[in-house]
């Protein structure tokens, strides 16, 4: 289907910990990946605005490529602008740490590439490179 990769910054490695706002208490372990705006728009990668959410819109099934996580569900979540209908970011569903957990187990360092691969509209697989 389509992919995009992503090069790893602090703010997505250590989300809860490295941000620029005070909006809540610091929270270790945190971590998302970004999407980029025309990927999302394009592949219709949603946020709650829009009218239809779940599996295939803004929520996928997903594991990663070394199998430290085999049944997952990514969220897609934010907006660039209030209303947006269409998402920015990735994180496990219910979960901030989910990917951070990844991101230590695969020993992440700010500048590896992660590939975000929709493998279909309902299914995402996530590679370090």
């Amino acid at each position: 289907m389509a992919f995009f990769d992503v090069k790893l910054k602090e703010t997505y490695l250590s989300w809860g910990s490295y941000r620029y706002t005070k909006s809540r208490e610091t929270i270790y372990g945190e971590g998302y990946l970004p999407i980029p705006a025309d990927f999302a728009k394009n592949n219709n990668i949603y946020n709650s605005n829009n009218n239809r959410t779940g599996i295939g819109f803004n929520k996928f099934n997903f594991s990663t490529d070394d199998k430290f996580i085999t049944d997952g569900i990514l969220k897609a979540s934010g907006c660039s602008c209030a209303g947006d209908i269409h998402a920015k970011n990735l994180h496990v569903s219910g979960n901030l740490k989910g990917l951070g957990s990844w991101f230590a187990h695969i020993n992440a360092k700010v500048g590896d590439i992660i590939r975000v691969d929709f493998i279909s509209p309902t299914y995402v697989k996530l590679t370090k490179l």
